[in-house]
C-alpha cells in the first residue's frame, strides 16, 4: 500500500543518473568548462535533480522566460 501522496503534476521526475552514468559524465566533464553558480541556483539544480519542482524537466529558456 502505497502512504505517499501523489506528486504535483501526477509523475515525480528523478534526473539523478545511476553510479555507471555518473562516472562516465565525471570522466567526460574533465574537459568541459566550469561554472560557478550562486548558492540559491545551486539550490534550484538541487531541487530539479531530486524531483522537488517536478514535473518540471530543467530550467526555462529565455522564450519561456519572457513569456512569463
Amino acid at each position: 500500500m502505497n502512504h505517499l501522496i501523489t506528486p504535483h503534476g501526477g509523475t515525480l521526475v528523478n534526473l539523478l543518473v545511476g553510479s555507471d552514468r555518473a562516472e562516465e559524465i565525471r570522466e567526460l566533464s574533465r574537459e568541459w568548462p566550469s561554472i560557478d553558480l550562486p548558492q540559491r541556483r545551486l539550490c534550484d539544480l538541487e531541487l530539479l535533480l531530486n524531483g522537488g519542482l517536478s514535473p518540471l524537466e530543467g530550467f526555462m529558456g529565455s522564450v519561456d522566460f519572457d513569456a512569463v
